[in-house]
């Protein structure tokens, strides 16, 4: 037997049916990662209301055993006589996806993509990993399907 040809010619095969190793391990967003992809959904228009803030209590998050994975985000603005409600959000922290906390939609928005593009690359999620998310939030019923709203400018 000669080990010249057989270990060269073991570790090219090693190399051609080694899984790929990612040079960044993926990890979760953070809750200020989170809370910088909502207000970039809501940058154009909404983030310019009176008294608009961004309301959140991550300890709440985590406890909540329906969004064990996702980080709770109130948006409010002073609106006297109204809703002070602009929305509420649930942001995947595996994914960045950013979904209704109430219904099964899944929202979208030039300046959010782009936010979720640059977080992404931060905590090292490939594209393919946030392909083959959560299509569906875990809170809305079994066999439906999430709608995508493009998110556009508050009447006022």
């Amino acid at each position: 037997m000669n080990l010249r040809r057989i270990i060269p010619g073991w570790c090219v095969a090693a190399l051609i049916f080694a899984e790929p190793v990612p040079a960044v391990q993926s990890r979760e967003l953070n809750v200020d990662q989170a809370r910088t992809l909502v207000r970039a959904l809501l940058k154009d228009g909404w983030a310019g209301l009176p008294g608009f803030k961004i309301v959140d209590y991550p300890n709440e998050s985590r406890l909540d055993p329906w969004f064990p994975h996702y980080h709770v985000i109130h948006a409010l603005y002073d609106n006297p006589g109204g809703s002070a409600t602009v929305g509420h959000y649930a942001v995947d922290l595996a994914t960045g996806e950013v979904w209704d906390w109430v219904g099964g939609i899944r929202y979208t928005s030039p300046a959010l993509v782009l936010a979720q593009i640059q977080l992404r690359k931060q905590i090292g999620l490939r594209r393919t990993d946030s392909e083959k998310a959560e299509k569906v939030a875990p809170w809305c019923p079994q066999g439906s399907s999430p709608e995508l709203l493009a998110i556009g400018h508050p009447r006022i």
